[in-house]
């Protein structure tokens, strides 16, 4: 099994995958958002894989910083966008946010 642009899935993915059956399609750019927020919520709890076996690349990729907020000066990063956008109870910046 590989992700969109062809990069390969460890064992414990692939195998993690066709158990469980996520719905979205790999070989799609915009579902990798989604195969990350299924990696990093339901493999390492379900399956409980400790942190330090996650994939560096998604780490990294998820760690990315997006933008910074204008009052904190915090960073805004992929990960915690996907947080606010899968959240019903806790609201994003809404338009505090700058590149």
């Amino acid at each position: 099994m590989s992700l969109g642009g062809g990069k390969p899935l460890d064992v414990m993915t692939s195998f993690a995958m066709m158990q469980d059956r996520p719905k979205f399609s790999l070989g799609q750019s915009p579902d990798f958002d989604e195969f990350c927020w299924w990696y990093v919520t339901k493999l390492p709890g379900a399956r409980r894989v400790p942190p330090q076996c996650l994939r560096p690349e998604i780490v990294t990729y998820l760690n990315q910083v997006l933008s910074t907020d204008n009052l904190s000066g915090a960073p805004i990063t992929r990960f915690l966008k996907m947080i606010w956008s899968k959240s019903t109870s806790i609201a994003g910046p809404s338009t505090s946010a700058i590149h």
